[in-house]
């Protein structure tokens, strides 16, 4: 009728979990997987898929899924859980491959000393996390962490005037945020 919601409702819900450091976050990746063996981890950078592979200490003969979001396919996925292992630093990139996937929700894993959030004070956060108690394995799960994620996602894409191409979080932001 008046469509004062239009443009939302095709878009992912985004569940953002949020650790402390990356090897708490490839430990989840491990008790996921002995939960949900079929899960399908989804990573933007090769070095990023190269550093889970090598937390769950995959070999030619494992049957884990890790696969590159940038050459996937809605065939490869549909029935099985997906985890996305890091967040693109560009939202836009992330609601295509969402919208491709016909994905309705998105599970993102992220860690506070990853470079995209580094760059918005992520050791500050870690700092704060520890003095309050907040310990190696606990995981943050909250809206407004998603929508501060997404502000700042939102934030490079207007600082961004051409993207280029790379094997990891760190060199994108070395590369395209000069």
């Amino acid at each position: 009728m008046f469509k004062l919601f239009r443009g939302r409702e095709n878009k992912a819900r985004i569940t953002d979990r949020v650790f402390m450091h990356q090897h708490g976050k490839w430990n989840y990746c491990l008790k996921v997987l002995a939960e949900e063996p079929n899960t399908i981890f989804i990573g933007w950078f090769d070095a990023t898929i190269a550093e889970l592979e090598k937390a769950i200490g995959l070999n030619n003969s494992s049957a884990v899924a890790i696969l590159n979001a940038k050459t996937i396919h809605r065939s490869q996925v549909e029935g099985s859980p997906i985890i996305f292992i890091e967040h693109h630093p560009m939202k836009s990139k992330e609601e295509l491959v969402f919208d491709q996937l016909g994905l309705k929700e998105a599970i993102i894993l992220t860690a506070l000393d990853e470079p995209l959030i580094t760059i918005f004070g992520g050791e500050k956060l870690i700092d704060i996390m520890q003095k309050l108690g907040m310990k190696e394995d606990e995981i943050i799960e909250h809206k407004i962490v998603s929508r501060s994620i997404a502000n700042a996602q939102q934030k490079i894409e207007e600082k961004l005037v051409i993207e280029q191409s790379v094997r990891s979080q760190t060199e994108w932001i070395a590369r395209n945020l000069k």
